[in-house]
């Protein structure tokens, strides 16, 4: 587990900002930061920028898809506490999320339990950033009705850092 996480912290320093010091925990999602193109399998095409704010300890997300007239933010933090990454989520659909998670392997997950909003099974929801490099990464937003066995792929988006 050591080596994977030292891999991973190697490969994340490639693009943060000239760290000096080991990745901690809290920068843990320093790889977001930054101006993104999006696109997904439809042909649609979004934007995202990450910043950081709050003396650098709130990941702050501002997402839009002009296609479909819908945006939505969201706030990540490190929960020293609880040992894992905390994000909520709102958006012009009226949705409020919350997730948690962190590293698993080479990939950030954040997952949250909610009900369907038309037949209202509750679902196990999980999103996963992965294939991360300096210029790009892929997001997923999976579902899974039986706690985690099956997984139902609901949106894959690729990111590409702006200029």
């Amino acid at each position: 587990m050591r080596a994977v996480l030292f891999t991973f912290a190697a490969s994340f320093a490639l693009f943060t900002c000239a760290q000096a010091t080991p990745m901690t925990p809290d920068t843990q999602f320093d790889f977001w930061l930054g101006h993104w193109d999006l696109t997904w399998a439809d042909g649609g095409k979004g934007t995202n920028t990450i910043t950081k704010e709050l003396d650098g300890h709130v990941v702050h997300e501002h997402f839009n898809d002009p296609t479909n007239k819908y945006s939505g933010e969201s706030w990540s933090v490190w929960d020293a506490a609880a040992g894992k990454w905390k994000q909520t989520w709102v958006d012009t659909q009226a949705d409020y999320m919350t997730f948690e998670g962190g590293l698993v392997d080479d990939r950030m997950e954040l997952s949250m339990h909610k009900p369907d909003k038309k037949t209202g099974q509750v679902f196990l929801y999980r999103m996963a950033f992965f294939n991360i490099s300096p210029a790009a990464f892929d997001w997923e937003w999976k579902r899974s009705p039986d706690e985690g066995k099956t997984w139902e792929l609901q949106w894959a988006i690729h990111y590409v850092r702006k200029g």
